[in-house]
């Protein structure tokens, strides 16, 4: 495969969209330095050569039924451990929403646990094998305070299709007006119902170095950790995806002139306050299961359209 050599107009691009892949192309210009139209042949030549492999948009799992996420992080050994095996066990507890693979046989597995599962998890992890597992964490969602309607629901279906896609086209396609697809947009971004980011496809770039920093923190130390990273690493790391609430353990994706860059940047994050640990890891590749979000989607949609016919099945007959 052809590796694409990315400068850093290219980086800080791809870092904007990560934070949010819906913001326009004018407003990328200005924060580069470019056209608006200079910008998005930027980004049409990334998509083309396969280094933005989609835009994302994450939905909070908390409104699709789940209460956590875990992360797990295992070294696998082909002679001792089934892949397959360990993906069906995790399936028990809940729906796998990404893997990836790293150097050295790292496989990872972020999955969303069903609230009835979440007493079985450690059992689970325990049942795995310690010698496999290199980090095992689990995290809560943002507090949601309103769930979402059957319209957000619709508005959520079209942007899975397209994370990018035009308040009026979706307008059009649910029968709604713009205005209020827009102030529900923005309602459920503001209330961490949805987050828009982008896929890389890690194999497509050249030129740099890209590895995941995992720094393991103290009680309490989350947030002050998190700010001085963005305040010390603005210009070297590259996207940090926040669809989670405080944890004990952050993760940080970098692009890396060379080994020498790396190194400077896993030095300060170890020194920084409220570090314990730090590891390193080379992804290889990472794949987003939309199919789990599609189906849950789904599944709200039918559920709400049910609630909606039984209401108005109940005020027929009281009237």
């Amino acid at each position: 495969m052809t590796r694409t050599a990315l400068d850093e107009l290219d980086a800080k691009i791809l870092h904007s969209l990560s934070r949010n892949c819906r913001v326009s192309y004018s407003s990328l210009g200005n924060d580069v330095g470019l056209t608006a139209k200079s910008v998005k042949a930027r980004v049409k030549k990334m998509q083309s050569s396969g280094v933005i492999d989609s835009f994302i948009v994450k939905v909070n799992p908390l409104v699709l039924g789940y209460s956590k996420l875990c992360i797990l992080v295992l070294r696998i050994n082909s002679k001792t451990a089934d892949e397959k095996h360990i993906r069906n066990s995790l399936s028990l507890l809940g729906d796998i929403l990404n893997t990836g693979h790293a150097l050295g046989n790292i496989l990872t597995f972020k999955f969303a646990v069903k609230k009835e599962a979440e007493e079985k998890l450690e059992l689970l992890v325990d049942a795995i094998g310690q010698d496999l597992v290199i980090q095992n964490q689990t995290a809560v969602f943002p507090n949601v305070i309103e769930q979402p309607s059957y319209a957000d629901f619709k508005i959520m279906r079209c942007l899975i299709d397209n994370p990018r896609m035009e308040i009026s086209d979706i307008a059009e396609k649910i029968s709604m007006s713009s205005k209020t697809v827009a102030r529900r947009l923005d309602k459920m971004i503001e209330n961490h119902i949805l987050d828009f980011t982008i896929q890389i496809n890690f194999t497509a770039i050249g030129g740099y170095i890209v590895s995941v920093i995992s720094a393991n923190v103290e009680r309490g130390s989350y947030t002050k950790v998190l700010e001085r990273s963005y305040a010390d690493l603005e210009d070297s790391f590259f996207i940090y995806s926040p669809m989670l609430s405080q944890q004990d353990v952050i993760h940080w994706l970098f692009f890396s002139k060379d080994v020498f860059a790396l190194d400077s940047v896993i030095k300060r994050v170890e020194s920084y306050p409220g570090v314990r640990k730090v590891d390193v890891f080379i992804p290889i590749s990472t794949e987003y299961h939309e199919e789990v979000i599609i189906k849950e989607i789904e599944r709200k949609l039918v559920d709400k359209r049910e609630e909606s016919l039984w209401a108005k099945e109940i005020s027929n007959v009281v009237a």
